[in-house]
């Protein structure tokens, strides 16, 4: 049976994922909302280590917590002032957000109801995780082994990095449900999360709040990849290796946008959506 202080701590990171999701989208303070962004990526790496995923949730908290947010926050306090307030949202932006986020809830909840996820739970899974098994199925050849797409992400960051720092400097142009704990309750608060994004892409205006309500989104689907891979595939590493993937691509795509709004707003003084009409400065 489930200990009490495992239950205490599965409803307090579930409270933190959906507290600071709320609060990342609608507060009106964008360096407030990259502060609640860390402790939402934070909550998601303890739903990983309470997976038994430690070496993903240690990722996530290296890649995402420990460089992607200081990313955010070099890029808030280069293009405003600590003590700006966003605009108050219109009454039809917040509507039309509102709605669009309970469209995607009702999508996502019709489509767990139709595929019966929780009658196909398959045998929980025993064994524990080593190094050495992630290492050969990261670094392996053979079927279902994961070499070409880690050298494919390794190319990729390099690429990001270098034109990241070219847009910057540019001046001129820019069965037994584990744990007892039903695979319901881990997907659901990722939909509240990705709902809050979807509310925070349509209704923001700033281009850093506009990324980081992706964030939010992306932070979801590795959640689900993980649970769905936990879950319903425990003998096999593949929901794992995506989310591993998505965690690096999601840093490469980061760094690359945030350079693409520091080089506007060098050259607009603005990275408000409302007032930028083109395509090239």
């Amino acid at each position: 049976m489930e200990s009490v202080g495992s239950i205490i701590m599965y409803c307090v990171i579930v409270a933190a994922i959906i507290v600071f999701s709320i609060l990342t989208v609608t507060t009106r303070r964008i360096l407030r909302a990259a502060t609640y962004l860390l402790f939402v990526l934070f909550a998601t790496a303890g739903i990983y280590f309470k997976l038994d995923y430690e070496f993903l949730g240690a990722v996530q908290i290296a890649v995402y917590a420990g460089g992607i947010v200081v990313l955010f926050v070099f890029s808030i306090l280069l293009t405003t002032n600590p003590g700006d307030s966003s605009a108050r949202l219109a009454s039809k932006r917040r509507v039309m957000g509102i709605i669009a986020a309970l469209f995607a809830f009702v999508v996502m909840g019709f489509a767990l109801c139709r595929h019966e996820f929780w009658t196909a739970l398959s045998r929980p899974f025993t064994t524990d995780l080593t190094m050495q098994e992630i290492g050969q199925v990261l670094l392996g050849t053979e079927k279902w082994q994961y070499l070409l797409p880690f050298e494919a992400v390794s190319v990729l960051l390099l690429a990001c990095i270098i034109g990241g720092v070219v847009v910057a400097r540019k001046r001129k142009s820019l069965v037994q449900i584990m744990d007892n704990l039903s695979m319901m309750m881990y997907i659901i608060p990722s939909m509240i999360m990705f709902c809050c994004g979807v509310y925070g892409f349509i209704t923001r205006k700033n281009m850093i709040a506009i990324l980081i309500s992706l964030e939010l989104m992306l932070n979801s689907v590795d959640i689900n990849f993980v649970v769905f891979n936990r879950f319903l595939f425990p003998g096999q590493l593949e929901g794992m290796m995506f989310t591993l993937f998505a965690i690096a691509i999601a840093a490469a795509e980061t760094a690359l946008a945030i350079a693409i709004i520091v080089n506007i707003f060098r050259v607009a003084r603005n990275i408000d959506i409302r007032d930028l009409t083109k395509m090239k400065f």
